[in-house]
């Protein structure tokens, strides 16, 4: 893939999760443990992903 098609690609994905995040901006409650959390639904998005990305780096890692 070039330069130029990189780019382009780059900067539609940036576009759309901007687009995401503005439109998810609305506060939600959720509970956690026990303990009502209030924050911005796109921050309950970017957790759930972070938590994905770590379960599954840490469940598929190759071992010696």
């Amino acid at each position: 893939m070039n330069k130029n098609a990189r780019i382009v690609i780059t900067t539609i994905l940036a576009t759309l999760l901007v687009v995401l995040l503005i439109q998810n901006a609305r506060p939600v409650e959720a509970t956690l443990f026990f303990w009502p959390v209030r924050l911005p639904l796109f921050v309950h998005f970017l957790l759930v992903a972070a938590c994905g990305f770590l379960l599954g780096r840490f469940a598929f890692r190759r071992r010696r």
